[in-house]
């Protein structure tokens, strides 16, 4: 039976959460990319509504601490007027890491796959229940980018790309081109079996994530 259902306890820009030193947001930055302007506005926001610091969490992402839960709609349009907050309704749903060197010393590029991902997780109505412990992860082929750790993984191979489920490769290898649709597949499949309503890991669904996987064509090895 699957884990009780668990209660989606990751902060985002407009689900603060309670600390001791005040409020706490989590802005989600996918493969922890991020230019100068949205630093700018990042250094903007902690010091204006927080306590002017900004924390770097395990996946890549940003949060502002120390704010006040009044300030709650002003972050939130600031937030969206810098391009921090493309959707609402996906505001914790953009989970994604990439390996930190991708692209460097002759490692393949990961920063297209990453923007296509998100947007793609964005453009899905359906993909918004997603919930904030849901993890896709981009890796190069040479680690970094906590496959073990995803829920939905891609590793580059050349040319290709193998699929991860649960932290699992599933035997799933497919050309670059498709890479994306398939994880879109996976993530969908995740959804449909209760993930982000039953429980917040594809690793806690029943069947281990043997059926989100078999969704892409693979199993879990």
């Amino acid at each position: 039976m699957p884990r009780p259902a668990a209660v989606d306890a990751c902060p985002g820009i407009l689900a603060l959460h309670p600390a001791r030193d005040g409020h706490v947001a989590r802005i989600r930055l996918p493969g922890g990319y991020v230019g100068r302007t949205q630093w700018t506005a990042l250094t903007g926001l902690a010091t204006e509504f927080g306590d002017g610091r900004l924390d770097l969490t395990a996946r890549g992402n940003v949060q502002l601490r120390g704010l006040p839960l009044a300030a709650a709609a002003a972050l939130t349009d600031r937030a969206a007027r810098a391009g921090l907050l493309p959707s609402q309704q996906h505001d914790r749903s953009r989970n994604i890491t990439a390996s930190p060197l991708a692209g460097l010393g002759g490692r393949p590029p990961l920063r297209r796959l990453v923007r296509a991902l998100d947007a793609a997780i964005v453009a899905d109505p359906a993909l918004a229940a997603l919930p904030g412990r849901f993890l896709l992860a981009a890796d190069d082929g040479t680690g970094g980018a906590a496959l073990g750790q995803s829920d939905i993984g891609l590793r580059r191979a050349g040319r290709q790309v193998d699929m991860v489920i649960a932290g699992r490769l599933t035997g799933v290898r497919v050309p670059l081109a498709t890479a994306l649709p398939t994880a879109i597949t996976a993530a969908r499949a995740a959804v449909a079996r209760g993930v982000g309503r039953q429980v917040t890991r594809v690793a806690d669904l029943a069947d281990g994530g043997e059926a989100v996987a078999a969704a892409i064509g693979g199993s879990l090895g």
